[in-house]
């Protein structure tokens, strides 16, 4: 799997605010909130390697931030990888402050 070519079709149509990417043996790519243009190309770039996304061990980590307040995370389950989208679940009734 290439990690850029996964990283653009994964957040194609968000708007994203920062991102932490962390593969095995190499230090972290990191994207900064309040990035430029030149700095989001140069982060792809970092990102133009092939990992092992099927059996064995977890090669890829990190956390995409969105403007609209969700996130994705890298995961790894049985030997696959995948960033998974995620949104904070509705707070349910019982949760809620008691008005008086």
């Amino acid at each position: 799997m290439n990690a850029k070519e996964e990283f653009i079709e994964h957040t194609q149509g968000k708007t994203i605010i920062c991102a932490f990417v962390e593969a095995e043996d190499s230090k972290p790519f990191v994207l900064k909130a309040g990035y430029t243009p030149s700095d989001y190309d140069t982060f792809l770039q970092s990102l133009d390697f092939i990992y092992d996304a099927g059996w064995g061990h977890q090669e890829l980590g990190g956390v995409i931030w969105y403007d609209d307040g969700t996130w994705s995370n890298h995961e790894g389950c049985d030997g696959a990888e995948w960033w998974s989208y995620n949104s904070a679940p509705r707070v349910p009734d019982f949760c809620k402050t008691v008005s008086t």
